[in-house]
């Protein structure tokens, strides 16, 4: 016998075999391309009969509250509902041992052995994430019918970065329970609860404090002493009403037009005492004094003892008679005294008692 024949021999005999022992059927008659015949050309269904490869996963993301071979193992076919694991909570990981898997593998009758260098699969939960903010405003919406204030903020103690709820679970279904507040110090707890779709009610307890806010106006830039401030260099901030001192504006009105008696820092709350009406007279500066009546009108020169803004009194000294009078400012380079009583002593020209 040619050795031609005798490996088409082997062949069918292999090919016999296989179909006996995964009742197959035997083609009689076959037209192969190749030089080589092979099982898949002998018999029908080869290919499907073959047992399927296992491979492990090394990552694996699940959304059931259970983790399954179907879930760590390609191919598991009937076997992927074995349970491995229970799932992390929504959100977290787990690290499950090659071992455990073997051992649930070959219990589900899986002829699977596990390669070397692989000795853990880790499994992350997936989440419907809900971000701090979220959960501030449904705080927010909890805290209003009790807190009093227009304006309302929570601050959380206990540093909640977010919650994740299962993925079958709807955002919406985030409730709030036992809401305790203590209106002394703004201190809150209460339980934040998930509940819904088909995985476990999940509770988380949250702390903090709610306080109300106002806005303040504050510098966009830095704005130094004599310059004017305008509406374009407003900003806003938000201030805690309660560490907000009485003294500080928050009337924009009371900062435009103004100009600082100080240099002011940009961002910072600004206190009534820190602006002023911009200065007319310099102190120092050479000033007219006058004095009016009905009748007359008394000029005289002066020095200003210190700044003025208009419509402020300061002290000035008459340049002739070195006499000290109070008077009020009423333009650039002007003041005048006050015209009740006796007139001060100006001592000056008499400016308009003899106009015709």
């Amino acid at each position: 016998m040619s050795p031609r024949l005798l490996g088409l021999a082997a062949v069918m005999l292999l090919a016999a075999a296989a179909a006996q022992a995964a009742e197959l059927r035997l083609r009689a008659r076959v037209v192969v391309d190749a030089n080589v015949v092979t099982l898949d050309d002998v018999l029908d269904d080869a290919v499907a009969a073959r047992a399927p490869e296992l491979r492990l996963r090394a990552r694996v993301v699940v959304d059931a509250n259970v983790v399954t071979l179907g879930d760590v193992l390609d191919g598991a076919a009937s076997a992927a509902d074995a349970v491995v694991a229970r799932a992390p909570e929504p959100g977290q990981r787990m690290i499950i041992g090659v071992p455990q898997i073997y051992a649930v593998a070959r219990a589900s009758g899986l002829d699977w052995r596990p390669l070397h260098g692989l000795d853990r699969v880790i499994v992350q939960r997936a989440s419907r994430r809900i971000a701090p903010a979220d959960i501030e405003d449904r705080l927010l919406l909890a805290l209003a019918d009790i807190v009093p204030g227009k304006n309302l903020r929570v601050e959380l103690s206990n540093r909640v970065q977010e919650f994740h709820l299962p993925t079958d679970m709807d955002a919406a279904a985030l409730d709030v329970e036992n809401l305790a507040y203590d209106p002394r110090n703004g201190r809150f707890s209460v339980t934040l609860v998930a509940s819904g779709g088909s995985s476990r009610t999940l509770r988380t307890k949250v702390i903090g404090r709610a306080f109300e806010v106002i806005e303040a106006p504050v510098l966009l830039q830095s704005v130094r002493r004599g310059e004017v401030i305008g509406e374009d260099d407003i900003d806003w901030i938000e201030v805690r009403a309660d560490r907000l001192p009485a003294t500080v504006i928050t009337d924009p009105a009371d900062l435009i037009g103004r100009t600082p008696r100080r240099t002011l820092r940009p961002g910072e709350p600004i206190r009534a005492g820190d602006v002023r009406i911009p200065i007319v007279v310099a102190k120092g500066s050479s000033v007219t004094m006058t004095y009016r009546t009905p009748a007359m009108v008394l000029a005289a020169p002066g020095r200003a003892l210190e700044d003025g803004a208009m419509g402020e009194t300061i002290r000035v000294l008459n340049s002739q008679t070195k006499v000290v009078v109070e008077a009020t400012v009423s333009g650039s380079s002007l003041v005048t005294v006050a015209g009740l009583g006796a007139p001060p002593r100006l001592d000056a020209r008499v400016a308009g008692a003899n106009q015709r």
